[in-house]
């Protein structure tokens, strides 16, 4: 049987939120022809790799969606079972979060896969291990201000991993809740935007990740729908296992080619960490 190659296949392009006549029918005409035109791409469920803590969120919804709603957060089993995430998954390494095992190190790969979690930057990313962590610190403070209207400490930990404070893990649930309860009365509301993607390929078979419209999009997964919208642009980012040794931080040794590709095949075949 034939694989398809995501540079070959047929797009479905939603043409209400092109912004353009010209329709590309694959993604490889699209690349090399298209310019600043966001087009709405519908990415089959089973093609997306999804980030762990989505993976913990449509498993709480599917909770919540029978249970008691008139129970007290403290007592409901969707946030029992939200909370234990955070109690009981918290790395304390990069190598800990990466949640591999590798053995042959350098002095300065010890250094690096020895650092708190936040410091993780993945082979195919150009932002060196400070720059992940400060970017991390960076977009928590900016999400409490914006979504929970206070001022982040250190001590509230991370909202994709534990040790966090009870605040954080109340007000992440009640996020989504809130936005999970907005979708089943009005349905998706457009206007607020869709996930962007990064592309991964390996061999002929490709998957992508989500970037950004996390909530919304495992709430998508989670009352089952077949497809997530996705927005595809020229700056679509595009990993292929083949161009292992250009990788910004192979190229800088963080990781050696072996590492990387034990990352990435980790990454294609279950979830971003």
């Amino acid at each position: 049987m034939k694989k398809e190659s995501l540079f070959t296949i047929p797009i479905e392009i939603d043409l209400r939120f092109s912004g353009s006549s010209l329709t590309p029918t694959n993604v490889l005409e699209f690349k090399s022809k298209q310019r600043d035109i966001n087009y709405i791409l519908n990415i089959p469920k089973d093609k997306i790799i999804l980030r762990k803590i989505m993976e913990v969120w449509i498993e709480m919804l599917e909770i919540r969606a029978n249970e008691n709603i008139d129970l007290k957060i403290e007592e409901r089993p969707s946030f029992l079972f939200f909370k234990n995430y955070f109690d009981t998954y918290q790395p304390k390494t990069v190598m800990e979060r990466l949640e591999l095992e590798i053995k042959s190190l350098n002095e300065h790969q010890k250094e690096y896969f020895s650092k708190p979690p936040l410091y993780t930057t993945f082979p195919w990313v150009d932002q060196s291990p400070d720059e992940e962590y400060n970017m991390y610190l960076g977009f928590m403070k900016k999400e409490f201000e914006e979504h929970h209207g206070k001022a982040y400490i250190a001590e509230d930990g991370w909202k994709g991993f534990g040790p966090a404070s009870n605040r954080l893990i109340e007000m992440e649930y009640n996020r989504i809740i809130n936005i999970y309860e907005s979708i089943l009365k009005h349905g998706y509301i457009e206007k607020f935007g869709f996930p962007f993607i990064e592309i991964y390929i390996k061999d002929n078979e490709y998957k992508v990740t989500l970037e950004g419209a996390w909530h919304r999009s495992a709430i998508l997964f989670a009352i089952e729908t077949d497809s997530i919208p996705t927005v595809l642009n020229t700056n679509t980012n595009i990993i292929n296992s083949k161009d292992v040794e250009n990788w910004p931080q192979v190229l800088s040794k963080v990781y050696s080619k072996e590492q990387a590709l034990e990352i990435f095949n980790d990454t294609f075949s279950s979830s971003l960490k």
